[in-house]
């Protein structure tokens, strides 16, 4: 699927009449400042902190702007990071900045012999993973994890999903509109955002997977990990899964 057969509604539109369509939404110069600016609203820090420990060697898939990442490396968590997105690696502080390896996920193994205690996996970044790429991670992360290792992270509320399809959102980054809504495609979520940067304005957009409870519990039979479902929160839900 092309970019630009993923915009909907009024994004299709902008798009026809000629605004910009960047090719990666996550290694775009403005829209990963947009992103960066957006989470740091989201509220999932404490969370965290509950269920590791500072004994434990940490990884976190999906470092992004190093939202997470700086705030349990300033707590005093032992952190590492992956992040593909070059523009995302930018706003890493450079003092840790050799902690994160430019990787994506579905090259997990190229860590080689590194091990760590827990795997985490904030702001429903687990979304972005087809389903295929995540079951290839828990295979991976078999290698990855210590003899009691667990992987944590948190997905959106299924239930809460269906509110997000085709509902235009809008808000001020730097003084400019930025406008972005969510359109369900099967088990997708097609992420759709739109600012004026000039005359014609610019495009991103981003596909999500949408997850379920009863996918993942049937993944983590096959793979061999336990599940447990640790809280929900603002419409999302946190797991955790252990070896």
């Amino acid at each position: 699927m092309q970019p630009s057969d993923m915009l909907f509604g009024t994004f299709r539109n902008k798009y026809d009449q000629g605004a910009l369509l960047v090719k990666d939404f996550y290694d775009d110069a403005y829209f990963s400042d947009v992103y960066n600016q957006m989470c740091e609203t989201i509220n999932d820090k404490d969370q965290y902190l509950a269920m590791i420990s500072r004994d434990q060697k940490v990884l976190e898939i999906g470092t992004g702007s190093g939202r997470m990442f700086h705030f349990l490396t300033d707590e005093g968590y032992d952190v590492s990071g992956v992040e593909p997105a070059g523009e995302m690696l930018k706003f890493i502080n450079p003092l840790y900045r050799h902690k994160v390896y430019q990787i994506g996920i579905e090259v997990i193994n190229s860590l080689g012999m590194m091990q760590f205690d827990c795997i985490i996996i904030p702001a429903t970044t687990v979304s972005l993973f087809d389903f295929a790429t995540f079951e290839q991670f828990l295979k991976d992360a078999t290698n990855l994890l210590t003899e009691n290792g667990e992987i944590i992270f948190d997905f959106w509320d299924e239930n809460y999903v269906d509110k997000l399809d085709d509902s235009l959102q809008k808000v001020k980054i730097d003084g400019k509109s930025v406008f972005y809504s969510n359109f369900i495609r099967d088990e997708q979520l097609i992420f759709n955002m739109y600012t004026k940067t000039d005359e014609k304005g610019k495009l991103g957009v981003s596909k999500k997977y949408i997850y379920t409870e009863k996918y993942l519990r049937e993944a983590c039979a096959k793979y061999g990990y336990s599940y447990a479902l640790q809280e929900v929160k603002d419409h999302c839900k946190m797991v955790r899964l252990a070896k």
